[in-house]
């Protein structure tokens, strides 16, 4: 994981929204679209369906392929998608590491809480990567509370 205590922290979250529109940096190809920015979704998936920003963001999940198109989630990067609730605690925080045309901008979950009160000792911690140039996606989860676990700096350059 790339270091968790640095970047921009995202404030005001609610459970089952849409960030605002968040610019990624550099430009990131994903199936053949170019998007240089994205809305997070505090149940841990990136969309690039910018005009859906600050608002419901579902989290229902249904199987691939879904019979029911209208719940559809499409055009979205999920890092395993579940059902998170940041009233029950957590950050969200973003990043961009490296020098162009090698960076990667870095979406981080810290000791983010379940929607439930019988999960209320449980915490997610992962993080999703778009790496810019080669547009490699990577999603990386630790269980358990970050202040159980020494956390080391990524050396990916």
């Amino acid at each position: 994981m790339d270091e968790v205590n640095s970047g921009t922290s995202l404030s005001n979250l609610s459970d089952n929204l849409y960030t605002q529109i968040i610019d990624i940096g550099f430009d990131f190809i994903f199936y053949c679209n170019s998007f240089d920015q994205l809305i997070i979704s505090t149940n841990n998936y990136l969309s690039f369906n910018i005009g859906d920003a600050n608002s419901y963001s579902p989290w229902n999940t249904f199987s691939i392929p879904s019979g029911n198109p209208s719940s559809l989630i499409n055009n979205c990067i999920l890092g395993p998608w579940m059902d998170l609730d940041p009233n029950n605690g957590g950050t969200i925080k973003y990043d961009v590491f490296g020098q162009a045309p090698f960076r990667r901008f870095v979406v981080s979950f810290e000791d983010f809480g379940y929607f439930s009160f019988s999960c209320s000792s449980l915490a997610y911690n992962g993080q999703i990567k778009l790496y810019e140039s080669t547009n490699v996606i990577d999603s990386i989860m630790k269980l358990g509370r970050l202040s159980n676990y020494e956390i080391y700096k990524n050396q990916e350059n």
